[in-house]
């Protein structure tokens, strides 16, 4: 190990023993039962380990609370925790009076498609192997509209980027149409009073040039790679609720 090496170390030792990490999850599709969705977790579940962290003492705050943490604690001896939600799904809003009324709020990352009512992301294809026709009938279904989106409180519900439709992960587009899909999001979404400046990758696909898209614009990258975050501003940590119910359950 070379000095250098050795001294980065010693740095990352130190920042973790005095900053607290802020764990940041996401979830999906929630119910009683599966839809067909392997992003799927039960909203008894959810309500449990939500219940759970704040009995093991973090509080949950908003994304965007959250990044001012990362960005200038530095000493973190609280233990905090940001809930968001990936999709749209009207499922969600089933639980949104129980995190109201447990102090919890959430940032919701949507696809424009999805918001619009006009298509279901390719997963919903896939599964239930919908035709031109039904795609926009089932996206009526399973999706929240904007009429819907408007009328949430802004103090405990906001909203990021999360691609203009649920198709291929961002690295299987040409940069060009990264950049659009980028702007588009932006120029949909940033007219809502409730909208923050986060991107959350689709299927957690990213490269460091989609990375400096997204710098360039002051976005915050939102990877799904089950880490946690401490003092890195440049890009925030997710884990999935969908995996760890999986673990506990398997």
């Amino acid at each position: 190990m070379g000095i250098m090496e050795l001294i980065n170390k010693i740095k990352r030792v130190w920042m973790r023993l005095r900053l607290q990490p802020i764990r940041v999850l996401c979830f999906h599709e929630i119910g009683e039962f599966c839809a067909g969705s392997s992003d799927w977790v039960p909203t008894d579940y959810l309500q449990r380990t939500l219940l759970k962290f704040q009995e093991e003492g973090y509080t949950f705050i908003p994304l965007i609370s959250a990044y001012k943490k990362i960005c200038h604690d530095k000493f973190r001896k609280h233990k905090y925790a940001v809930l968001t939600a990936d999709d749209g799904l009207a499922c969600q809003m089933d639980i949104f009076p129980w995190l109201k009324e447990h102090d919890i709020p959430i940032t919701l990352f949507l696809n424009i498609t999805s918001v619009e009512q006009s298509k279901c992301g390719l997963p919903y294809k896939a599964w239930f192997k919908l035709t031109p026709a039904q795609d926009a009938q089932f996206a009526k279904e399973i999706y929240f509209d904007e009429q819907t989106l408007k009328s949430f409180d802004a103090q405990h519900i906001s909203i990021g980027s999360h691609g203009y439709a649920h198709n291929e992960p961002i690295t299987d587009m040409s940069l060009d149409a990264f950049i659009q899909d980028v702007d588009k999001c932006v120029g949909k979404f940033s007219n809502f009073p409730s909208y923050v400046p986060f991107y959350a990758y689709l299927y957690g696909a990213h490269n460091n040039e989609t990375d400096k898209v997204l710098h360039d614009r002051n976005l915050v990258p939102m990877y799904m790679d089950g880490l946690l975050n401490y003092n890195d501003p440049t890009k925030i940590h997710r884990e999935s609720l969908e995996k760890m119910y999986r673990d506990e359950t398997n």
